[in-house]
């Protein structure tokens, strides 16, 4: 099954803003939307409206995810 690697954060005002980093999610590529409960790469949890898509890289990355980030 093909995936797709996505980045995510917190959104505003579930967390505060130095924890608002950017996460790596892995999601079957056949999804055509980002599930509610989600896991990110180093660990983080997402639960249902916690989470916003970051489509342009923006914010700080969560070093943690991109030392553990999936390469082809």
């Amino acid at each position: 099954m093909k995936r797709v690697t996505v980045m995510v954060r917190y959104r505003h005002g579930v967390v505060g803003e130095s924890r608002r980093t950017a996460h790596l999610v892995v999601l079957p590529a056949s999804l055509t939307d980002v599930p509610d409960n989600l896991g990110a790469v180093c660990g983080a949890r997402f639960g249902p409206g916690e989470a916003e898509r970051v489509n342009t890289p923006q914010g700080m990355p969560c070093v943690s995810c991109l030392a553990h980030a999936p390469v082809p």
